[in-house]
């Protein structure tokens, strides 16, 4: 197989493939033999049909459909042999066969640009570094006190700490029950987050089981007007319970896992909080690396690459849309949105394989296995298990493996960088929202 590769404007080439006869003649009988093992013809067995008669009788068309099968597969091996990046799907521009002679195919692709690495290390940075507050602690405890606590039902009346279970039908301005807009068996808790009676709350002290109120409640802006909106709803409570959390000791990290003590408790949780915050806040901080070197390193992206990003987002997109949604979904604005962060996402992509390959930077399967531990890990399921059944989802293990690669050239920077790590608490974070 001969390749020939023209340059031509940007990032466009010319790829000639020119594949002889007898390097065509193996697929071509593999076909034929295939064929003949499904031919019916009168005065022969099944699968008995003499090739010459079959080659005869369907050759041109089974050379016709090898051929087609093969375009694909010649561009990849042409690609790969002259080490082309390919940035989005090539198109055919002319294919030229006679029978028993050789087979001549012109395709056209766009390539990854070509560009040299700028500077890409010793820049400033400030990087937030988290400290675990006693308020953390306080709220992580009291979520796993919520997670152990019991329920009774309340005979009587509902009180502020109580809870609620009840269906809400909604009313129409008249009063009258709007069809179709009822929610049955919600639980509902009299209290707010702050331990204030919520709005809901103190239209609902008092109630029974059994009774039934019209309340009014707040709901969010349907996007036109831009103001909330009062809506009626008829409450008829079905049962009222109580919540019993249990006490802060030993006997409740016991329950929460496999911890001895309170401390032992008080000790993973403080490290699963600074882990799980400081990992937000190292995206900022690689996005902040990330968008410096994006415009340390000047160059433009084909657009057949920028297209075929957008493509991929747009087939994802429609494989989500709900029944009825397709007629509001307007391809055109969605690629207008998206282009930009295609282009970023592009180049940063282009970007760290440059200096992955500079760097001699890879991942090994001990990596992903480290990776996934640690996912697992974080939700306490056994990580051997998770990784045989991320196994069988190939596209999945790419994904991951994608990650893993990211995270290890990022990690590679961040140390080639002058950064100042400033400490941060819940209180800080709070005062930059």
């Amino acid at each position: 197989m001969q390749v020939h590769v023209t340059e031509k404007e940007n990032c466009v080439r010319d790829v000639e493939i020119i594949v002889p006869q007898e390097e065509l003649a193996p697929e071509f009988e593999k076909s034929l033999r295939n064929a003949q093992k499904k031919v019916k013809l009168e005065g022969f067995r099944k699968g008995k049909v003499p090739l010459s008669i079959v080659k005869k009788l369907y050759g041109p068309g089974l050379e016709a459909e090898v051929i087609e099968n093969l375009l694909p597969v010649l561009f990849q091996r042409g690609a790969a042999q002259e080490d082309l990046h390919i940035a989005a799907p090539a198109s055919i521009k002319n294919m030229d066969y006679k029978p028993g002679g050789d087979l001549t195919v012109s395709y056209e692709v766009e390539v990854e640009p070509e560009f040299e690495l700028q500077k890409y290390e010793n820049f400033k940075f400030d990087r937030q570094m988290y400290e675990v507050s006693d308020d953390d602690l306080t709220e992580a405890l009291e979520q796993i006190r919520r997670d152990n606590s019991t329920w009774e039902k309340v005979e009587g009346k509902a009180e502020e700490d109580h809870f609620v279970s009840a269906d809400l039908q909604e009313l129409d301005e008249s009063g009258l029950p709007i069809i179709g807009n009822k929610m049955e068996n919600r639980f509902l808790k009299l209290k707010d987050d702050n331990a204030e009676l919520s709005d809901i709350g103190k239209q609902l002290v008092g109630i029974g089981v059994d009774e039934t109120r019209t309340i009014t409640v707040s709901v969010p802006s349907d996007g036109q007007t831009g103001e909330a909106k009062n809506v009626k709803f008829e409450v008829t409570v079905k049962d009222i319970q109580t919540q019993s959390l249990p006490e802060l000791d030993d006997e409740l990290a016991k329950d929460a896992g496999d911890y001895e003590t309170l401390d032992a408790l008080k000790s993973e949780l403080e490290k699963r909080i600074q882990k799980n915050t400081q990992r937000e806040l190292d995206k900022g901080f690689y996005h902040s690396i990330i968008e410096k070197l994006i415009s340390e390193n000047k160059f433009d992206l084909p657009d057949g690459m920028i297209q075929f990003y957008l493509d991929a987002i747009i087939k994802d997109m429609r494989a989500r849309l709900r029944e009825g949604e397709e007629q509001q979904f307007d391809e055109k604005v969605i690629r207008e949105q998206y282009r930009e962060g295609a282009i970023f996402n592009l180049k940063w992509r282009l970007i760290r394989k440059k200096i992955a390959a500079a760097h001699d930077i890879t991942i090994e399967e001990n990596d992903v296995e480290a990776f996934i531990n640690d996912y697992a890990s974080d939700r306490g399921v056994d990580g051997k298990l998770l990784l045989k059944q991320m196994r069988k989802n190939p596209q999945q293990m790419e994904d991951i493996e994608a990650d893993v690669f990211e995270q290890k050239v990022l990690g590679f920077l961040s140390e080639k960088q002058k950064v100042k790590d400033n400490k941060v608490n819940r209180n800080d974070l709070e005062k930059q929202k």
